[in-house]
C-alpha cells in the first residue's frame, strides 16, 4: 500500500481550512500554481478531464516551466466574464452572501502539495458561524451542447467526472458546504450539491503522491505524454500539403458520405420532433406512450425553464 491510500478525509479535523496566500497578479498566482497540485490538475491526473486539457503530461510541462501562458479563448474568456453573473445569481438563489476568491491559492501542510484555488466562498450574516458551514462555490459555464452532462433533476453530485473530482479536491483545502453552480447556454442555472467521497478523495491524493514523487522531486523523468499531447508537442510545418494515399482517399470518402448522411438524418429527425410536438400541443398531452403502453416522450416543463421540452425516452424496439 503507498503512502496515501489509506487517506483518512478527516485528520484535518482541527483544520478546516488550509492557509490562503493572495496574490496581486494572474502572471504571480500562475507562478505559485507550479509548487503544488490544483483542483484543475487533479482532473488531469486521473484522466478524467476533457480533453482538450491534456493529461499528466500537460501537467508536468506545467510545472516545469516548459509552458508559456496562452491567449483565452473566446469561450474562456465568456466563462471568465460570466463568473460575476453566475455567482451573484447563485448567491440569490442559495440565500447567502458569496465572495469571489479571485487570486488567492491554498496550500495544505501536509500533504504539501495539495492546493487549489475556490472560485467563491460564503461571507456569513452570523461571524460565529463555523467555517465548516460556510457555502463554497465551484463556478461553471457550460454550453448548451454539453447540457446533457448535468443532471436535469439537480441530483447531488449530478456533475461530469471531472468536476466531481475538482470539488472533492478543493474540500481538502477548505471543508464547507459546496455546491457546483453551472450556468447552462446562458439562461438555466443549476445548483447541485458535492457530498466528500472518502475513497475518491484517498485515490486523488495517492495518485498526486505517486506523481509528485516520481516526477517532480525527479524532474528528469517526465510521464509518457499520451497520443494528443504528443501531436499537440510535435513540430508543425506551415504550409506543408500532403496529397492523401489510397488508404486515407477511401477514409475521407466516407467521412464525407457520413456528414451526408447524418445531415440527412439530423433534418428528418427534427421534422418528426416538430410533428411529434405538433400532436402534444393539439392533445394538451404531456406524455406519448406507444401500443405496448411504453412511455416513447414526454413534453412538459422542466424546473427552472418557463418553456416545455421534449424528451425521448429509450425504448427496445
Amino acid at each position: 500500500m503507498s503512502k496515501h491510500q489509506d487517506f483518512d478525509i478527516n485528520y484535518l479535523s482541527n483544520k478546516v481550512a488550509a492557509e490562503q496566500v493572495d496574490h496581486t497578479s494572474r502572471r504571480d498566482w500562475l507562478e505559485a500554481r507550479r509548487l503544488g497540485i490544483g483542483s484543475s490538475d487533479i482532473a488531469r491526473l486521473c484522466r478524467v478531464a476533457p480533453a482538450s486539457w491534456g493529461g499528466p503530461r500537460a501537467v508536468w510541462n506545467e510545472k516545469m516551466g516548459l509552458v508559456h501562458e496562452r491567449e483565452d479563448s473566446p469561450w474562456l474568456e465568456a466563462g471568465r466574464r460570466l463568473e460575476p453573473v453566475i455567482l451573484a445569481w447563485a448567491a440569490d438563489r442559495l440565500g447567502c452572501v458569496l465572495e469571489p476568491v479571485g487570486y488567492g491559492i491554498e496550500q495544505l501542510d501536509e500533504p504539501g502539495f495539495v492546493m487549489a484555488t475556490l472560485d467563491a466562498v460564503e461571507r456569513p450574516s452570523d461571524p460565529d458561524t463555523p467555517a465548516w458551514d460556510h457555502v463554497v462555490a465551484e463556478l461553471k459555464n457550460v454550453s448548451a451542447f454539453n447540457a446533457q452532462a448535468y443532471g436535469v433533476d439537480l441530483e447531488p453530485d449530478a456533475v461530469p467526472e471531472h468536476v466531481r473530482v475538482q470539488a472533492n479536491w478543493q474540500w481538502l483545502v477548505r471543508r464547507g458546504r459546496y455546491w457546483v453552480a453551472a450556468l447552462i447556454g446562458g439562461n438555466d442555472l443549476r445548483l447541485y450539491p458535492i457530498t466528500p467521497d472518502p475513497a475518491l478523495i484517498g485515490h486523488m491524493v495517492d495518485v498526486a503522491w505517486r506523481f509528485w514523487r516520481d516526477h517532480i522531486l525527479t524532474p528528469d523523468n517526465p510521464p509518457p505524454p499520451d497520443r494528443r499531447e504528443d501531436v499537440m508537442a510535435s513540430e508543425m510545418h506551415p504550409g506543408t500539403t500532403i496529397v492523401v494515399d489510397d488508404v486515407l482517399a477511401v477514409e475521407v470518402a466516407t467521412h464525407h458520405d457520413l456528414r451526408a448522411t447524418a445531415a440527412e438524418m439530423k433534418a428528418t429527425q427534427k421534422a418528426i420532433d416538430a410533428r411529434v410536438v405538433d400532436a402534444m400541443s393539439a392533445n394538451s398531452a404531456e406524455t406519448l406512450i406507444d401500443r405496448q403502453g411504453r412511455t416513447v416522450c414526454t413534453y412538459k416543463r422542466e424546473r427552472n425553464r418557463d418553456y416545455p421540452t421534449l424528451r425521448w425516452k429509450a425504448v427496445e424496439r
